[in-house]
């Protein structure tokens, strides 16, 4: 019960700090959600953050970076996360980037461009500028096997 409280409460903060950040940077230059930042959501975010994402070791990612509402809610979130760097979840260092497979690096540019997006008010933009299913950048998640030993 006082999770659940504790989760509304959180929301509702969310909600109101992610509109009032578009009150303060609303300009034509700004990233939008289905114009740049949708791509790099699915780019480096959607693993985990989408509908029935994968849940590793009884957690799961609490939304969907694939639809706006979602990720307009969660977006002053986003951009903390992103800022501390504790998203995406990877503990090796950068200069081991390209050493494991399933790697979680962002680029930097992708980093800026859903900070700015944020920091823009999260935007939605023109949803004819969505990206279509095929060019989003979708992977399988992490916890489902590409090869099984059977004894």
């Amino acid at each position: 019960m006082k999770h659940n409280l504790i989760t509304k409460k959180f929301l509702s903060m969310a909600a109101l700090l992610s509109a009032s950040t578009g009150a303060f940077a609303q300009s034509a230059e700004a990233p939008t959600y289905y114009g740049e930042a949708l791509d790099a959501l699915s780019r480096n975010c959607a693993e985990c953050h989408r509908p029935e994402g994968p849940n590793l070791g009884g957690v799961q990612a609490p939304f969907s970076v694939l639809n706006f509402d979602e990720a307009k809610i969660w977006a002053p979130l986003i951009s903390l996360r992103l800022e501390d760097g504790s998203m995406p979840p990877w503990g090796a260092h950068q200069q081991h980037q390209g050493t494991f497979k399933n790697e979680r690096y962002i680029s930097d540019e992708d980093k800026q461009l859903l900070i700015s997006w944020v920091e823009a008010g999260a935007l939605e933009g023109d949803a004819k500028d969505q990206p279509t299913a095929d060019e989003l950048a979708l992977s399988a998640p992490a916890n489902e096997p590409t090869l099984a030993f059977v004894f």
